[in-house]
């Protein structure tokens, strides 16, 4: 409902450029919310006339605006638009065409028949107050500017612009599709691809024309153009030709260096950065202006729109650029009340010279430590040569990892329109950052030691650049007297190759080779929980499924991974029947080549689209016929599911189905077992929440999955949600991640001190200490801060050196 909010709200006319018609002679009400208005019989709305809002939030936190809009045949939710839009606090504005509105059920809305208008604050009533509530027209382009905009009829208009949708006889040539992308504005978000030739006329002269020609994605597809020729009457305004590797380097990887600077808005992050705008003059002959799209790969035929002025005028374009900046800056505001700082952290000046703080560390044999630090630069490198080099009198048993954190916007939640300034994302190796408003730069240095490190105290020094003048930071790691038991509750991420390097043939085996190093990195923290991509099984023909589980196996996954997606895929291919066979036989596959069985989700939250459940049923009923052995999952995410719980033997819970101690418990059967799956909170699931309840295992989606840009968090439904982020190569040493990873390992390292602690019967009343202070009841438990993890388990490595 949120990214259907974005998409379609329109911001007002362009103050001294573009006119705006008066308001609608119908009075709505302003003041604070919530308003609840008939409008039926009385609203004269057209296809281009916006519901225009504009007030204040008064609340100290962002709220959440709803806008219900009722038409004749609205009689429920499904039937009615309902859309949201966080706003934080003070001024914000949101205009909304009426035609293009869809219901929560997809029909569209008749903007013609009207039936009523409900605004409201969901989160606390009384704090918004709209000053502006009303309809009003469009705005128009300039006086001898014209705007076509490509696209389904059925799409938001961008304001001044003439809808060309495919079969219009302007269109010479090629095989249009109308496209519609979600998250950016409504200019670029509506086009068409497969366009070859289009015919504009105009007068003969000149004329200055402006084209937007990128293909912005969607879910996890930005398209690619490996070569692009753009004709404007005879003349090639774009001629470009890339390899999959070039492309790759040069668009896909584009938004990598960029990072977040305070006071920019999200059109300077980036809005401004999408949409392919080119600006040239056309010389016209008598037949008007054709422009004509060749090349190879889905985005090289793709146009969402023209705009044509007077030769040497960027008037109109320049309006349009301003109303897609106000649009974007409304549509994606940012947060920036409390961005998270970096608090108590060492800080070394790289270019003067100091004596910095030692970096301390403790850890048990075999496991992992977190450490960070600060550095001040005067300016920007990337890639800076580091080394740590160990005392040459008693060296260091262990191995150092390093990234440096780079601060971007990020959604507040995945499905949300709010940005918030973040920087969990962290590249691989040392990269310094010029002082800016963002402050210091983050690192982190991850110290891990080998199981058979003796105890003691170890030292060395961390040498931050390549010549005799690098600042050298002392680093100093206390290996405890302690051997901590392997956990048999493992926990790790959804995984797929990059899907970039999916796209092309000449990269396909560069994608299968990154994914086996995703999965032995992920295993190099203890993370080896994973979810392996599994192909559908096939009936008599499993050679990818027997592969991608030998894969699976030897890049240290723990069986029985789940696979998530292949029983489903299966069923869509080969129907019921079909797929309980194909499963049947991938079973008698895999046991004949020594391969461990999967656990076959065939349930993805089914309280949302089938709350009866009885087509699952059939299906589970249908695989156990076929397949006695198959286990079979159900991913459960409403309490409601209580009642599909003996469908599995295994399932997968989230804060929807409810994580109390008590509900996991009653979850379990005589042989199904409990998991947990995306609870956002990697490393308290991980290590706490595992120890102290009746699940087995924990799934976080998901290691790669972008959308669209994997830079941009705007161009798309939802976020990118990807722990493992895309790089140049594949099998980077020290890969570009999200905290998510290095949390997730924290906890693998807490459950075994935890599991140590049940070990230690002279140590009950810390167990007991530790189990009141988290409580049985996942809300509260969950919420608490990263300090009381840290702090649990400095009191663990105190206790252990006192039993030593």
């Amino acid at each position: 409902m949120v990214l259907q909010a974005m998409r379609i709200g329109l911001l007002a006319a362009l103050a001294g450029v573009v006119l705006a018609l008066p308001a609608r002679a119908l009075d709505l009400p302003t003041g604070k919310l919530p308003f609840h208005v008939d409008v039926k019989g009385q609203a004269q709305v057209t296809a281009s006339t916006l519901l225009v809002i504009k007030g204040t939030v008064e609340a100290d936190a962002p709220v959440t605006l709803v806008l219900r809009v009722d038409d004749d045949w609205s009689d429920g939710y499904a039937s009615r638009v309902n859309e949201e839009r966080i706003v934080p606090p003070g001024p914000f504005r949101w205009e909304v065409p009426l035609k293009g509105l869809k219901t929560s059920g997809g029909r569209l809305l008749r903007y013609d028949h009207l039936r009523g208008l409900h605004l409201f604050n969901a989160s606390s009533q009384g704090k918004v107050r709209a000053d502006v509530f009303r309809f009003e027209e469009a705005a128009s382009l300039p006086d001898g500017a014209v705007g076509i905009s490509l696209g389904s009829a059925q799409g938001a208009l961008f304001p001044g612009f003439e809808r060309l949708v495919p079969g219009d006889k302007r269109i010479e040539a090629g095989h249009p599709v109308a496209v519609t992308r979600p998250g950016v504005d409504p200019l670029i978000g509506n086009g068409m691809r497969g366009m070859e030739r289009l015919h504009l006329p105009w007068p003969a002269g000149r004329a200055t024309l402006t084209l937007w020609l990128e293909d912005v994605g969607e879910w996890e597809t930005l398209p690619w153009v490996l070569r692009r020729r753009v004709r404007v009457n005879g003349r090639d305004i774009i001629d470009e030709t890339f390899t999959p590797q070039q492309w790759i380097a040069e668009r896909y990887l584009r938004g990598r260096d960029r990072r977040y600077r305070p006071g920019e808005d999200s059109w300077e992050a980036y809005g401004r950065h999408r949409g392919g705008e080119i600006t040239t003059e056309v010389e016209v002959g008598n037949d008007g202006i054709t422009i004509e799209l060749a090349g190879a790969g889905p985005g090289a035929t793709f146009m969402a729109a023209a705009l044509i002025e007077p030769a040497g005028s960027r008037v109109a374009r320049d309006a349009v650029t301003k109303w897609r900046r106000d649009w974007f800056v409304n549509a994606w505001p940012i947060d920036e009340r409390a961005p998270k700082k970096p608090a108590n952290l060492p800080v070394v000046a790289i270019d003067k010279p100091g004596k910095p703080a030692t970096l301390k560390a403790s850890a048990a044999p075999g496991t992992g430590q977190r450490v960070e630090f600060q550095t001040e630069s005067d300016s920007d490198r990337a890639d800076v040569p580091f080394a740590f080099q160990p005392d040459p009198a008693n060296p260091a048993p262990l191995k150092a990892q390093l990234w440096s954190a780079r601060w971007r916007l990020d959604r507040e939640s995945t499905g949300v329109n709010l940005l918030q300034p973040s920087d969990r994302t962290l590249r691989g190796g040392l990269h310094l950052q010029a002082r800016a408003g963002n402050g210091p730069t983050r690192h982190v240095l991850w110290l891990s030691t080998p199981p058979d490190a003796p105890a003691g105290r170890y030292r060395g020094t961390l040498v931050l650049g390549g010549d005799a003048a690098a600042p050298r930071l002392p680093v100093e790691l206390e290996v405890l007297p302690v051997r901590l038991p392997e956990s048999p509750k493992v926990s790790g991420f959804y995984l797929e190759p990059p899907v970039h390097l999916t796209w092309f043939e000449e990269t396909h085996a560069e994608a299968n080779r990154q994914l086996a190093c995703d999965m032995r990195f992920l295993a190099g923290f203890g993370v080896t929980g994973n979810a392996p991509p599994l192909p559908a099984p096939v009936a008599n023909r499993n050679g990818p499924l027997l592969w991608a589980s030998q894969e699976a196996l030897q890049n240290a996954t723990t069986a029985p991974w789940l696979a998530y997606a292949a029983a489903k895929r299966s069923a869509a291919e080969a129907g019921v029947e079909g797929s309980a066979q194909a499963i049947a036989d991938a079973l008698a596959g895999l046991r004949k080549d020594g391969l461990p069985p999967p656990v076959w989700s065939v349930a993805d939250e089914p309280s949302n689209p089938s709350p009866d459940g009885s087509p699952l049923a059939a299906w589970v009923a249908a695989i156990r016929a076929a397949a006695p052995s198959a286990r079979l999952a159900g991913h459960l995410n409403a309490r409601k599911d209580t009642r599909l719980l003996d469908l599995f033997d295994v399932v997968l819970l989230n804060d929807g189905y409810g994580l109390d101690v008590a509900r996991l418990h009653g979850a379990l059967g005589k042989s199904r077992e409990v998991w947990l799956y995306n609870t956002g909170k990697p490393r308290f699931t991980a290590g706490f929440w595992l120890w102290r309840t009746a699940a087995t295992r924990y799934l976080q989606w998901h290691a790669r999955m972008p959308t669209a840009d994997p830079f941009d968090p705007t161009d798309g439904r939802e976020g990118d949600v990807q722990a493992l982020l895309p790089m140049a190569t594949a099998c980077a040493a020290t890969p570009d991640i999200d905290e998510a990873v290095l949390e997730m390992a924290e906890g693998v390292v807490d459950h075994r001190w935890l599991l140590w602690l049940d070990g230690q019967p002279s140590a009950a009343g810390v167990r007991f200490d530790l189990l009141r202070r988290f409580g049985a009841e996942w809300q509260g438990a969950s919420s608490q801060p990263a300090a009381a993890l840290d702090d649990m388990r400095r009191q663990l490595q105190g206790l252990a050196r006192s039993l030593k």
